[in-house]
């Protein structure tokens, strides 16, 4: 009995070598062994207000939105989304391959997109990581911005959880290093808390720190600086990173085969390979080269759905929070969330008609969200225009004008003698005593009744 179960041995430790191998292709751990499908990019662009400062032209706000539309052009096939950030970041387009949304989303941003003021790089980064969570390909992320505040324990903290899923942050700095004034809407330019002018200048360092701690790459601006950073570093780390995790998660799995095919070998020499095991040995084969095939994420059309579930939520959450804030008593702050709960169904919306061109609810939905942006942009202008009317000013009275001057006004305001007083006073107690003796001479005065007969 025992020798007849060490020649099985051979037999079982091949099955064991084959089911293990198995699992490690179809684990969710072995990410890096599934084949190019892409890149998943997200570009975070800065609309603060120091965007607007016009050393590069037209101004660096429109010279990173045209970047962003040259990428688009050029980077097809890829799923490219969009976060806009300041003092705070947002998604606004969820990845899409529909460059030409893509595009349009980039000319609407502006810096009424984001309330906060500043410019949080480590806020974009995190929103630029959470947006590829779901990825299918390699990801990568790329910040267009004139620079900010970013200390090397906040880089550390951002580049820690992006470093094991080999995400490179690049930077393509906007503007010069000696800066610019930030114009306004008024025709005048910012001003700080003594009213100087305010002079921004590139700040780079932030920018780079973030870029060397990720393996990534940060250049400044230039005609294409863009498409060049895409083609020169952006794409080529991607497929460097991917078929280094493509390599590593097909060693543990290609060495346990390789140990299957010799313990079945060595079965075979030593006879025991009987006809009942040969069925066992080829479906585990199939298996093997079945699984990694299914083992693939969820189609594009589920995740589709979803996000125009997401969409419905989002515009349902909008009509709420409008209605909240509507009339004088109104919540402000309910306004502005509608606002942005509408951009967040429409980015949904738009993201799910890019899928499928067969999809007329999706695409009714976007003119629906554009219809309810436009809507609620004029009613934003609206409630900003309409202020208190200033109180008037108090009548200035001349008395240089003044025909019919009030006599008592110049006796009081003029000083009398001590003799004047008294005769007023006097003059005052005289008419008050005529007032008394009239009051009874009424009082016991009667009508004549002689000569009425009733």
């Amino acid at each position: 009995m025992t020798r007849r179960v060490a020649r099985a041995v051979p037999f079982l430790l091949g099955v064991l070598c084959l089911l293990l191998a198995c699992g490690g292709l179809g684990s969710d751990t072995a990410v890096g062994a599934a084949p190019w499908e892409g890149l998943d990019l997200v570009v975070c662009l800065d609309v603060s207000r120091s965007m607007q400062a016009r050393d590069v032209a037209p101004d660096r706000l429109g010279y990173a939105k045209a970047q962003i539309e040259a990428l688009a052009a050029r980077a097809a096939g890829d799923r490219i989304g969009l976060v806009l950030f300041a003092g705070e970041a947002r998604l606004r387009v969820p990845r899409t391959r529909d460059g030409a949304s893509l595009a349009e989303m980039t000319r609407q941003a502006g810096p009424w997109d984001v309330a906060r003021g500043g410019t949080d790089l480590a806020a974009a980064a995190v929103a630029a990581h959470e947006a590829l969570a779901a990825r299918r390909g390699q990801g990568a992320i790329v910040i267009l911005s004139d620079g900010g505040d970013l200390a090397p324990a906040d880089v550390a903290v951002v580049a820690e959880p992006l470093r094991p899923e080999g995400i490179a942050v690049h930077a393509l700095g906007v503007g010069s290093a000696r800066g610019a004034k930030i114009p306004t809407d008024a025709g005048v330019f910012v001003v700080d808390g003594e009213g100087r002018d305010v002079v921004s200048a590139l700040g780079a360092d932030g920018l780079r720190r973030l870029a060397d701690a990720t393996g990534g790459t940060y250049r400044g601006h230039t005609a294409d600086g863009l498409v060049r950073l895409y083609e020169e570093a952006i794409l080529p780390t991607a497929r460097r990173v991917g078929a280094a995790r493509e390599s590593e998660g097909e060693g543990p799995a290609g060495l346990l085969l390789l140990l299957a095919l010799l313990a079945f070998a060595l079965d075979w020499g030593l006879g025991k390979l009987r006809s009942r095991r040969v069925p066992v040995v080829l479906a585990g084969l199939v298996w093997l080269c079945v699984l990694p095939g299914c083992a693939e994420s969820p189609p594009e059309d589920a995740e589709a759905r979803a996000m125009f579930l997401k969409g419905n939520q989002a515009f349902v959450d909008s009509l709420a929070l409008e209605e909240a804030g509507r009339g004088p008593r109104g919540d402000p702050e309910a306004r502005k969330a509608a606002y942005r709960r509408a951009e967040d169904a429409l980015a949904a919306w738009q993201w799910a008609a890019a899928t499928r061109a067969d999809w007329p609810e999706a695409r009714r939905n976007v003119e629906r969200g554009l219809l309810r942006m436009a809507k609620l942009r004029e009613r934003k202008q609206d409630d900003g225009s309409k202020k208190p009317p200033p109180k008037p000013p108090p009548p200035e009275v001349d008395e240089a004008e003044d025909p019919q001057p009030n006599p008592l006004t110049k006796v009081i305001a003029t000083e009398l003698p001590s003799g004047g007083v008294l005769r007023i006073l006097d003059t005052l107690r005289q008419r008050e005593r005529q007032k008394i003796d009239l009051r009874k001479a009424r009082r016991t005065r009667r009508p004549a009744l002689g000569g009425r007969d009733w």
